[in-house]
């Protein structure tokens, strides 16, 4: 993130403005965390910064978009890419639109999907129960709770996670024609059912 994010930041979290010239701090990437938060930390640093619902509202972000946009990238991980999306990470985060030395202060601020070491293939020829037991499996396991809305404490970013999944889901399996084996709505259910033992 930019510097004036950095220290919009620090100053939002009552951190040390020491913290903006520390080298690690440099590379500022925003955890965006819609689901559960994980413990905190002793020592606050701003290259996996987790920025949680709260702060995200607090900050005005469009927290729907980021549901929506969120359950997309899943559903494009699964039917579009054939794996289950363990552990991934949802970030703020910039990239230079020019690779000009006069840009390199212009930056576009987006979300990116990272960290897929731990994701397996699923094998889209198997019985739809199989696959969408992989499916969900992986998406109440490692970090991506953290990610995911709870469907019980936020119904509506839950609402637009499913509307960003069935939307991208449902083009992705019928341009590959697979949308007469597989339900992208029949999965949300199962996965919201097998959810519930879980919050």
């Amino acid at each position: 993130m930019p510097k004036v994010v950095r220290r919009a930041l620090v100053g939002y979290v009552q951190g040390s403005h020491d913290m903006l010239d520390a080298i690690p701090n440099k590379h500022c990437l925003l955890r965006t965390y819609l689901g559960r938060m994980p413990p905190k930390k002793d020592k606050m640093s701003l290259r996996n910064y987790p920025l949680d619902l709260a702060m995200m509202e607090s900050l005005d972000l469009d927290v729907q978009y980021i549901a929506d946009s969120m359950g997309a990238a899943f559903a494009i991980m699964h039917w579009g890419a054939g794996i289950n999306g363990d552990d991934v990470e949802f970030v703020l985060g910039t990239r230079l639109q020019s690779q000009t030395a006069d840009l390199v202060r212009e930056r576009e601020v987006g979300l990116f999907l990272l960290d897929f070491g731990q994701c397996d293939a699923v094998d889209l020829t198997d019985e739809p129960s199989t696959v969408y037991q992989a499916f969900k499996g992986a998406m109440m396991t490692g970090d991506n709770q953290l990610f995911i809305p709870n469907l019980v404490q936020r119904p509506d970013l839950s609402s637009s996670f499913k509307e960003g999944y069935v939307r991208a889901g449902g083009n992705i399996l019928k341009q590959r024609h697979m949308d007469q084996v597989f339900d992208v709505e029949a999965f949300l259910a199962e996965y919201e059912e097998y959810a519930q033992d879980f919050l």
